[in-house]
């Protein structure tokens, strides 16, 4: 009487359990992979970072490419004016290192000494075939991995970096090294970028051209833990309480490899809490990254509560359905009480099992009981169907183990030891099992104890879930979810009709739109001012041939301000082939743009004056040269010195001095047409590019106005400083048959100009070889 209400009880507990169980594992998995992918996206992020600081290294190589020598005043103004300690916390300080062959050395200490530096020494000391000195060095932390005059060659971590720079032309860092401050405590969290200088200004095409035309080195001392520890709390800041990072240098986790560490020792690893190491190259370096985090912090709220609801919902279900078997079994045992209700008793019984079995049998999960021996004593339709056994091949009298796959045979067993013993109540694996064809399958396979009046297992009920499906379905989705929610890009999906239906936080951080704002809406509520109908037509025109489109375009957030966006737009059709959705991807690049365009700028422009420089100046004479030769037209370059400049330096302040380069420059520019190029040489020196030559006459005539335009004075702190100038011309091809040698003819007529009455103009032509005096520089 008591068997089927024990069977519908005991089967609705398996199912009960077996949903619970699903769900818990289902939420483990998924927060296991949140957690990594979040872990990805912060190693992305870091290597952006020193991605940027390589390009600061770039800007200064610039500087020292545009000028024939850069003074150590420039070095510093332009390092000023980055403001590194502002926008680039990690970097500690900013040297340039210049290679110089022995012979060269007592000449360029003299140079560095009347640079202002009488103090400076290379160190340490002894006679090498070549010495690599830190001769610019500008510090923004009170520890130091370089000194200024220490040579860099002599510490062999600085030494294989510099080697790697120079050979490959590229960005590298040192690896760990250890920085001092001046009260000698130590800070190993330290590590160098080093960028190579090159005396063509131009990047040699092989590594043995590479070796011969190396100037020196620009590099950045970086410490990573104030690196990481700003980008930690600003990029990871909404994941930092959820985990730990721990970053060393090299393939190794040791102590003494440390480089960066969120929390001060290390990280607790008891409880739920898992580990996720990453390893990464970057410049020629190897990082390896440890994640630490608890798992319950990435599970979702709303798991305990389902769980709860399977739990309670299966566990009153089952006692339902097992007291209404009981209550009809204990009516048809009254009912079997009367003979003359026999007949009728025993046909309500036949109907009932017939019922019983029938939802036995149509269950959406195999059931089947299995004696202490292993052997299936009984099992529903579903067992058959799953396991692929013909119709008429019964599975009663089968080893259920053999429907494992051999290598999770021990497995199922030692559960099935621990059931028999007493020590466990139930057990759920996820596993692989074997159909009757060979083929493999993920199954969920259930199993609790079946106990006997007296109190003993005799038998084991399993319930077999076919989960291949699910599994794939849930990884999927669970993927798919993950992307949508964690990706830092902004993702917006609309309908056919460009409405959205669904937007991620990346979407709300980047617009300053909630989802609640933005849902319903068609996406040209954030169009912002630069493009016209015409942009929009395009765009779509190329959607719709092509089904997608990628581009730059310039939005405007919900706070008013505008932004520079990369979006790319992709169609989603049905099975049909019609659109059915619009999935939008897009990143703000405005600050990226901004930063490009700073260095851009500062790599072919004068810091101090705002001009041309060295390299910009080359550039568009040769481009004017190619023009002058294919054309055979004429062009002239005027080469500029300043009289009783440095007086002005010496008795005012180099302030001054700069006040009066400014002045000049703005003078010069206001003479020449706009198709001219006015540059600064460096120094007191400017060069001026004539791009359509004159007449003899009108270039003298040129050159008087601008002798006078420099004569103008200028007030400095209340003081009126004036200079004079000297000018050299040489007009292409009369003097030259190159660039460089017309400059150097223009140069010439410059110191010859120098030693003549005023006004100091000399043009090349005039100039007989013999009778060249030797140059003296004022």
């Amino acid at each position: 009487m008591l068997i089927i209400p024990a069977l519908i009880l005991v089967v609705g507990m398996l199912l009960t359990a077996t949903l619970v169980m699903y769900a818990r594992g289902q939420a483990q998995a998924a927060a296991n992979q949140a957690f990594r992918d979040h872990a990805m996206d912060l190693v992305t992020g870091v290597r952006q970072s020193l991605y940027a600081n390589a390009q600061i290294l770039r800007g200064v190589r610039g500087l020292f490419n545009g000028s024939n020598q850069v003074s150590r005043d420039e070095f510093q103004s332009y390092v000023s004016r980055l403001e590194l300690s502002s926008h680039y916390p990690g970097i500690e300080s900013i040297g340039y290192v210049q290679m110089m062959p022995h012979d060269q050395v007592p000449s360029m200490l003299d140079a560095i000494h009347a640079d202002g530096a009488p103090w400076f020494e290379i160190t340490p000391r002894g006679v090498r075939r070549e010495y690599a000195p830190v001769v610019y060095l500008t510090s923004f932390a009170h520890f130091s991995t370089t000194r200024l005059g220490e040579d860099f060659l002599m510490d062999p971590a600085r030494r294989w970096a510099a080697l790697q720079s120079r050979d490959s032309a590229e960005p590298v860092l040192s690896g760990r090294l250890v920085g001092e401050d001046m009260f000698g405590q130590k800070d190993a969290r330290k590590t160098i970028l080093i960028l190579p200088v090159y005396t063509s200004g131009n990047q040699p095409a092989t590594p043995a051209l590479r070796q011969k035309a190396l100037q020196g080195w620009t590099f950045a001392a970086l410490n990573i833990q104030v690196l990481l520890q700003g980008f930690w709390h600003t990029e990871a800041e909404e994941h930092a309480l959820k985990m730990h990072l721990q970053v060393y240098d090299g393939d190794t986790v040791k102590p003494d490899a440390l480089m960066f560490s969120d929390v001060l020792g290390e990280p607790e690893t008891e409880g739920d809490k898992v580990t996720f190491v990453v390893h990464s190259d970057l410049f020629e370096g190897r990082w390896t990254y440890v994640f630490q985090s608890r798992l319950s912090d990435w599970l979702g709220v709303s798991i305990n509560r389902d769980s709860y609801v399977f739990g309670v919902s299966g566990i009153i279900l089952s006692f339902l359905l097992a007291t209404l078997a009981w209550m009809s079994a204990s009516r048809h045992q009254f009912a079997a009480a009367s003979l003359a209700r026999v007949a009728q008793g025993n046909r309500a019984l036949a109907e009932q099992g017939s019922l019983l079995l029938a939802i036995y049998d149509s269950s959406s999960v195999a059931i089947f009981l299995v004696d202490p021996q292993g052997v299936i004593q009984h099992a529903n339709k579903r067992l058959s169907d799953i396991m692929l056994i013909p119709a008429g091949d019964e599975p009663k009298g089968a080893a259920f183990i053999e429907m494992i796959k051999p290598e999770d045979q021990g497995k199922v067993l030692s559960h099935l030891k621990l059931l028999y013993q007493k020590d466990k109540t139930n057990f759920s694996l996820e596993l692989q099992c074997v159909r009757r064809d060979g083929r493999l399958f993920w199954g969920k396979l259930t199993g609790r104890p079946m106990w006997s009046m007296e109190g003993n297992v005799s038998g084991v009920v399993f319930a077999l879930e076919d989960i291949t499906e699910q599994r794939a379905i849930a990884e999927t989705m669970r993927l798919s979810d993950n992307v949508f929610k964690a990706s830092p890009n902004g993702i917006m999906v609309t309908d056919s009709h460009n409405n959205l239906i669904a937007v991620n936080p990346g979407f709300t951080r980047l617009t300053g739109y909630s989802e609640e704002e933005a849902l319903g809406r068609n996406p040209r509520f954030l169009k912002g001012p630069g493009q016209g109908d015409a942009f929009y037509q395009d765009m779509w025109q190329q959607l719709a041939s092509k089904g997608s489109w990628e581009g730059e375009l310039v939005n405007r957030r919900k706070d008013g301000s505008v932004y520079t966006e990369r979006l790319q737009i992709t169609q989603i059709l049905n099975d049909q082939g019609e659109v059915v959705n619009y999935l939008g991807m897009f990143q703000d690049v405005t600050e990226r743009h901004q930063a490009e365009e700073r260095i851009r700028f500062l790599a072919l422009h004068d810091y101090l004056t705002g001009l041309p420089n060295r390299a910009a100046l080359i550039e568009r004479a040769e481009q004017l040269l190619e023009q002058a030769k294919r054309y055979n037209r004429r062009f002239a370059i005027l080469f500029l010195d300043l009289d009783k400049f440095k007086p002005i330096n010496d008795q005012y302040g180099h302030e001054a001095g700069d006040a009066v380069l400014q002045a000049v420059a703005g003078q010069l520019q206001t003479i020449v047409r706009a198709a001219d190029t006015v540059c600064r040489q460096g120094g007191d020196e400017f060069v001026i590019l004539l791009s359509e030559l004159q007449p003899h006459g009108s270039l003298r005539d040129l050159a008087e106005r601008l002798l006078h335009a420099v004569e103008t004075p200028c007030s400095f702190n209340g003081v009126t400083l004036s200079v004079s100038g000297s000018l050299g011309i040489s007009i292409y091809p009369d003097d030259g048959a190159t660039i460089s040698e017309v400059i150097q003819q223009a140069d010439s007529a410059m110191y010859i100009a120098k030693q003549l009455p005023s006004p100091h103009i000399c043009f090349a032509g005039d100039i007989r070889q013999e009778d060249q005096p030797a140059h003296n520089e004022s």
